[in-house]
């Protein structure tokens, strides 16, 4: 069903409109380099992962960091690839 709904949504972007699924603003360091794909429908695709630190309980220990896979599409995917 999420593959459907990913297709669906790329084919809404093909006509032209934006859409926006969610927006998330992520803080972290670059664990893998972007790599930028296109699909066979010619749009932009990037994909990279990110590290976000937990920060430190009471104690001070370190309480380890989140590992992300992010995806990117269309014009924001292009820019990650550039600027990243």
């Amino acid at each position: 069903m999420r593959r459907e709904f990913l297709s669906s949504n790329l084919k809404k972007v093909l006509k032209g409109k934006e859409i926006t699924m969610n927006k998330v603003l992520l803080i972290g360091r670059l664990t893998k380099d972007v790599e930028l794909n296109y699909t066979a429908e010619r749009i932009a695709a990037a994909t990279f992962s990110i590290a976000i630190s937990r920060g430190k309980d009471k104690d001070g220990n370190d309480k380890g960091a989140d590992f992300l896979r992010v995806k990117v599409f269309g014009k924001q995917a292009e820019n990650c690839d550039r600027y990243i």
